[in-house]
């Protein structure tokens, strides 16, 4: 019997975003292979999560899989990781009651992201520029506790990192509307997918460089997709599934 991978993101209309979620997934199931990869979205056109994996399970049940394991694209935990896929698996789990069903932890947990992201700042020094990290936030306390040990882990090499939200404070906007910084900004977005988030935070700064002259702020694209996150992707799943390390692709 065979395993089974579905990628879950979030989701969402934008262009960019779809397109960029399908190509890093051909390229996930090129480093995972044999095993089967398909994705899942959170918001996909009104199907429930449940549903487009119940169609997954189905189509690869045919070709004697019995194992399925849940990816989160996220950062870190939040209400989707929490509180969504885990009543998705139960309700998964009712209606296919032989498959093992497990999920991973979130990807922009993985060790590879973490340095990445410290990749990132580093060249943001070497350019002489300020780096800032921005996430979109959450009331979670087990997003509260991933963005902590984030920044301790940053401390060690970087010092004080600041980190700033869309949903939280410090909010990027009050942050920069307050900041007068002598040297250009760069931001280091923590999103693993680009789409409308990452456009309307291009167009604040766009207007604030316009309000403000001499304000430079340049903003970096998403994580992926940087061939290192492909490389999460494996190490995640197979940290996940250590019995099968012996058989991996």
């Amino acid at each position: 019997m065979g395993l089974g991978i579905i990628v879950v993101c979030h989701g969402s209309s934008h262009p960019l975003y779809q397109k960029t979620f399908s190509g890093f997934l051909g390229e996930c199931q090129a480093a995972l292979s044999p095993w089967r990869l398909a994705g899942a979205q959170l918001e996909a056109g009104g199907i429930p999560l449940q549903e487009q994996i119940l169609r997954l399970a189905e189509l690869w049940q045919a070709e004697l899989l019995d194992h399925l394991v849940l990816l989160p694209l996220f950062m870190g935990g939040g209400v989707h990781v929490e509180e969504d896929l885990p009543q998705c698996l139960t309700a998964v789990g009712q209606r296919q009651p032989d498959w093992r069903l497990q999920w991973t932890m979130p990807l922009g947990q993985s060790p590879v992201i973490r340095e990445l992201i410290r990749h990132k700042i580093r060249s943001t020094h070497q350019d002489e520029q300020i780096p800032i990290l921005v996430g979109h936030g959450s009331r979670s306390p087990t997003f509260a506790s991933y963005a902590q040990d984030l920044r301790q882990h940053l401390h060690t090499e970087f010092g004080d990192t600041t980190m700033v939200w869309l949903t939280q404070s410090p909010r990027l906007a009050d942050y920069l509307s307050d900041w007068h910084p002598s040297r250009p900004i760069r931001l280091l977005p923590l999103f693993l997918l680009p789409g409308g988030i990452l456009d309307q935070i291009q167009l604040t700064c766009q207007q604030m460089m316009l309000e403000r002259p001499g304000l430079t702020i340049h903003v970096d694209p998403a994580l992926i997709p940087d061939p290192r996150v492909v490389m999460a992707v494996k190490q995640t799943v197979l940290a996940a599934l250590p019995p099968l390390k012996s058989t991996t692709p």
